[in-house]
């Protein structure tokens, strides 16, 4: 097959048989080099193709990879703008710790469904990068819409939050 490949380096057939011969025998990085150099190619067109590629990153810890593919085939309107895979985006730059990046989309993706978990995320996202004024914001966003999986760590986070800007009185009443 890749003596064939050599040869007609177009002819998508001969891309997918020989990814499929590479996961039929377990080889699964080689199936995804070959599944990336199908997307450098261009040869990868369909959304689920697309999100496969961005797959294979994430599973090869590669996530900041898998996010830039990510949002540039979302820009480009070749993957759908979903709640879930803003989601998915969020959490690629934030496991990559590419906070600067991850808070706009996790913006995003709070508007799209007045999520107080990703509000929570952006409260965080924001604490990590000492922000400390936009972290209090987003953390009572997430407290008043709900969804918040623990209130308290929240608080805690409002409460350093003030604390950061010299807030004593205010620090102490969110920790209480």
């Amino acid at each position: 097959l890749e003596q064939l490949l050599a040869k007609n380096p177009n002819e998508r057939k001969l891309w997918d048989a020989i990814a499929g011969d590479y996961f039929q025998a377990d080889q699964e990085r080689k199936a995804f080099e070959v599944q990336k150099a199908m997307y450098l190619g261009g040869i990868l067109k369909t959304e689920d193709e697309l999100m496969r590629i961005v797959n294979f990153y994430n599973r090869f810890n590669a996530p900041f990879p898998a996010a830039r593919i990510l949002e540039k085939e979302m820009n480009a309107g070749r993957i759908s703008k979903t709640y879930e895979r803003m989601e998915l985006l969020a959490n690629l730059y934030q496991v990559a710790r590419e906070f600067d990046r991850a808070i706009p989309v996790i913006e995003e993706a709070a508007r799209m469904n007045n999520s107080g978990a990703m509000y929570e995320r952006l409260g965080r996202s924001y604490a990590e990068l000492q922000e400390w004024a936009k972290a209090e914001d987003a953390l009572i966003k997430a407290i008043n819409s709900g969804g918040v999986k623990d209130k308290g760590l929240a608080w805690v986070l409002i409460g350093q939050s003030r604390y950061e800007r010299d807030d004593r009185a205010g620090a102490r009443e969110a920790f209480r």
